[in-house]
């Protein structure tokens, strides 16, 4: 098992993590604060893994910290906690260095599948940043604590749409497979907005764009689309704002 470290300024959150990554055999050490989180961090030797909050007290983010950790061990992972996750804190995490975003709220399983994930990748230099590194750094938990893993995805030459098939885990422990689709109309304007012919990613750039259209739905109506079937008729401003945040990274 590894050994991790974990820093947020919340005790509650702290606790919760601790506890749940003892439970399963990590050897777990604890800090409040971005300071305590660096004496604990030393050298960067005997950790495997670095928790995070985004958010730390004195105005510290938790990217930057993790940038001074990166300074003294390059090879050092970080798994970053965060209430805010969007494209941008995607961005400003990979030029940290950051492997994996975990998004609040979170169950004790959802954190150990991040973890466990988290501890298999292998660290990329800070400067080395792309659309693909980008849109897999964010974790498939969303604000809702839904948890999302594409199943399928392939393209109707027939009808000229994307299809994704999304299996979607609910916050208790029960699953259902939602279809999500994005018809031509949205292809074309979307291509038109960015500018750009060809996505970056292609088919992960779709997949990306559907889990991000049935996050924010979830999320808007607190529910999942009826019949478990959502079609992505437009792009409206929230979807504008996310494509611009994955185009600036060309």
């Amino acid at each position: 098992m590894a050994k991790i470290l974990v820093i947020d300024d919340e005790k509650n959150v702290r606790d919760m993590v601790h506890l749940a990554l003892a439970n399963v055999g990590h050897e777990v050490q604890s800090a409040a604060d971005a300071q305590s989180g660096l004496e604990l961090f030393g050298d960067g030797s005997q950790w495997d893994l670095i928790v995070l909050d985004q958010r730390l007290p004195n105005d510290q983010e938790g990217t930057q910290v993790f940038a001074k950790m990166r300074n003294l061990r390059p090879q050092t992972r970080a798994l970053l906690i965060t209430a805010y996750s969007s494209v941008n804190v995607a961005i400003e995490s990979i030029k940290a260095g950051v492997v994996s975003i975990l998004r609040k709220p979170f169950s004790t399983d959802q954190l150990r599948l991040a973890v466990t994930d988290a501890l298999l990748k292998v660290p990329k230099p800070a400067t080395a940043v792309n659309t693909d590194d980008i849109m897999d750094a964010i974790s498939r938990t969303t604000p809702t604590g839904l948890v999302f893993n594409v199943v399928e995805s392939h393209f109707d030459d027939k009808r000229k749409q994307w299809q994704i098939d999304i299996d979607v885990q609910l916050p208790d422990g029960s699953a259902n497979s939602v279809n999500v689709f994005v018809p031509r109309y949205t292809i074309e304007l979307a291509k038109a907005l960015a500018d750009c012919e060809a996505m970056p990613g292609n088919e992960r750039f779709w997949t990306a764009l559907a889990e991000e259209a049935l996050a924010h739905y979830s999320h808007v109506e607190g529910k999942l689309p009826p019949d478990n079937h959502l079609e992505v008729q437009d792009i409206d401003l929230h979807l504008q704002r996310w494509l611009d945040s994955v185009m600036s990274v060309q």
